[in-house]
């Protein structure tokens, strides 16, 4: 955890893409019907957030998201790690670096892919 919050901006969100990724390919092959709608779910609540523009509300359901997807991957060493890691590497990223315009384009993204 002391490292992590040591980290660089990038090194955290390349950390986090690398942990993502794996994560992403492991629940694609393993989740269920359940689970697809609890994804859709949270990807609607995801984009509400984004286009009201409450960056603590977008952050909260991307949050959950993320935790639902490592969740899907059925591997509990991974979501342990990233259940310890996760909220430590949200705060190496600088809060502010929040862009609305950048939420509307992942929103965006994950409705052609959702």
């Amino acid at each position: 955890m002391r490292r992590v919050q040591r980290a660089g901006a990038m090194d955290a969100i390349e950390f986090r893409s690398v942990l993502e990724r794996g994560a992403a390919c492991l629940a694609a092959s393993r989740r269920t019907a359940a689970d697809i709608a609890k994804l859709r779910e949270l990807l609607q609540r995801q984009r509400a957030a984004g286009l009201a523009g409450s960056r603590e509300a977008y952050a909260e359901a991307d949050s959950a998201l993320h935790t639902a997807v490592l969740a899907c991957s059925g591997n509990a060493l991974l979501s342990e790690v990233y259940g310890h890691l996760g909220g430590a590497l949200k705060l190496a990223v600088n809060p502010d670096l929040w862009d609305r315009a950048l939420a509307l384009r992942e929103i965006n993204f994950t409705r052609r892919v959702g």
